[in-house]
């Protein structure tokens, strides 16, 4: 399993490619920059006021900080369709997309191009189903696995599916982890934008999977060039994100592509929330 999913850890944790990790999560926010912001609004705090003491005025920074933290709300989607998630307030939805990523630039030896089907319900449960075919240079044919997680709240259960064994693993904890919700922005999706540290110039707008999108572009401090597309009526979910690098001649030696092809609203399909008849429970599963 970490021989199939070291190389995607460690395009996650390149810096700032976290932000790919979509939104924010009723826990403290995943994205870089907002944590970041609020937590030097906070020292600005602490060093100007001390216990006991009266507030002294902030520096003009520090106030334009804290200023910065208070002045995004949680989105509360009254939206098209009628389902809405109750941990959250974010719509009840199915989307699906599609990755690829090629070159050791980025820690991948081969070739990897994932499907996924990620679904969130009523009552906070999720569902993510993903197809990942891999190729080595080296070494034929392909591997393909096709594996679920399920977070079932309301039953307070995990469950870890194998597709191609025809087994799954049930745990009785981890479903109360974060839940995905959106934040309030501007029809530019600038908030949103801005916790990206590498993303600096707007883009043409365009159509990703039927939805309109505004896009930004950048380059990190590694040379990486980035494209990414929100779309303003989402919550300024991203819709397509693009990585790429170069060598000094011009030539792509790199890249990754997320790309949504589908985004329904409404309540998901009662069937990507339950185990395949005929699956067999096991104590663990092991992804080869």
């Amino acid at each position: 399993m970490d021989a199939l999913f070291g190389p995607i850890r460690n395009l996650l944790n390149r810096p700032g490619v976290q932000s790919i990790q979509q939104q924010n999560t009723v826990e403290p926010r995943a994205g870089i920059v907002s944590t970041i912001r609020a937590s030097q609004a906070v020292l600005a705090i602490a060093t100007t006021v001390g216990f006991g003491q009266v507030s002294s005025p902030l520096d003009p920074a520090s106030q334009r900080l804290l200023e910065w933290t208070q002045s995004h709300k949680q989105l509360v989607w009254k939206g098209p369709g009628s389902c809405v998630v109750n941990i959250g307030n974010a719509p009840c939805r199915t989307v699906r997309s599609h990755e690829f990523a090629f070159g050791s630039s980025l820690g991948f030896d081969g070739l990897i191009r994932t499907e996924t089907i990620e679904a969130f319900d009523q009552d906070g449960s999720k569902s993510q189903t993903k197809t990942i075919a891999r190729w080595r240079l080296w070494r034929l044919p392909e591997r393909t696995i096709k594996f679920t997680r399920l977070i079932l709240r309301k039953e307070n259960r995990t469950l870890d599916i194998d597709h191609q064994g025809a087994v799954f693993q049930e745990s009785r904890r981890g479903a109360s982890s974060g839940m995905p919700t959106w934040e309030e922005d501007d029809a530019a999706c600038s908030h949103t934008m801005s916790h990206y540290l590498y993303l600096s110039d707007r883009l043409p707008d365009a159509v990703v999977a039927g939805v309109h999108v505004v896009g930004y572009s950048g380059q990190d401090y590694k040379g990486a060039d980035y494209e990414v597309f929100f779309a303003p009526s989402l919550g300024c979910e991203t819709m397509r994100f693009q990585m790429s690098m170069r060598t000094f001649l011009g030539l792509k030696k790199a890249e990754y592509e997320r790309v949504v092809d589908s985004f329904e609203l409404g309540a998901p399909a009662a069937s990507l929330f339950t185990v395949p008849s005929g699956f067999r429970r096991v104590d663990s599963v092991v992804l080869r």
